[in-house]
């Protein structure tokens, strides 16, 4: 995988945008903390923030905003760009990224479809709840068939009903030629180097020359 190419900083505001969302996305799931293995007494709702967190960094890479729009049972996908995309995020630093295989809590267990065209993997390095604010960093993306290609399906060390697919990092591609490629298919600006954070809810992206997208 090359260089570390994509690195955004989520905002006082936009993390408190994201807190408010986090509850309303979680109240529609089972279990005592919403279903997310991360969930705990301390921080119910943090399956949630950390998965809205990746969507915020990845969509501000392609200059679209989320949809947050609150559906039963989840969305079937978080990007559609001619093609369907899922954003990955994770909190564990790790030289591996992991998509869910399987699930065997029940008699019948439970396989998940790969049935987005593209996903997208990022990763949250910081997330300070106490002056709200975090950085996300996006590591690379693989097609779904390359995820049944290149992934090593093992139990999770977390629990052991569960399966997942485990892929190296270095066998993810580079996102930059991926955003530029849906970038330019939207008619967008091509992506420029160095984009470092995004500013809130203005949807403000930093970079070289100071491109701006508004709503």
């Amino acid at each position: 995988m090359d260089e570390l190419e994509l690195e955004f900083k989520v905002s006082t505001p936009l993390y408190q945008r994201i807190e408010e969302h986090q509850v309303k996305w979680s109240s529609g799931k089972k279990g005592k903390y919403g279903g997310g293995v991360a969930n705990n007494s301390s921080d119910p709702y943090r399956v949630e923030r950390i998965s809205m967190m990746g969507e915020w960094a990845f969509g501000s890479g392609i200059g679209m905003k989320p949809d947050e729009t609150y559906r039963e049972g989840g969305d079937k996908y978080d990007f559609e760009l001619g093609a369907t995309i899922d954003v990955k995020t994770h909190i564990r630093e790790k030289d591996e990224v992991i998509v869910q295989y399987a699930d065997h809590r029940n008699k019948n267990p439970y396989y998940y479809e790969l049935d987005k065209d593209f996903y997208v993997f990022a990763r949250v390095l910081s997330d300070d709840r106490r002056e709200q604010i975090a950085r996300v960093r996006i590591l690379g993306y693989l097609p779904a068939i390359l995820i049944k290609a290149r992934g090593d399906i093992r139990v999770s060390p977390y629990k052991d009903t569960i399966e997942n697919y485990y892929i190296r990092l270095e066998d993810l591609f580079t996102i930059r030629g991926f955003v530029n490629e849906f970038r330019l298919f939207n008619g967008l600006n091509k992506l420029q180097e160095n984009i470092k954070c995004i500013n809130d809810m203005d949807y403000y992206i930093i970079n070289k020359v100071g491109e701006r997208y508004d709503d």
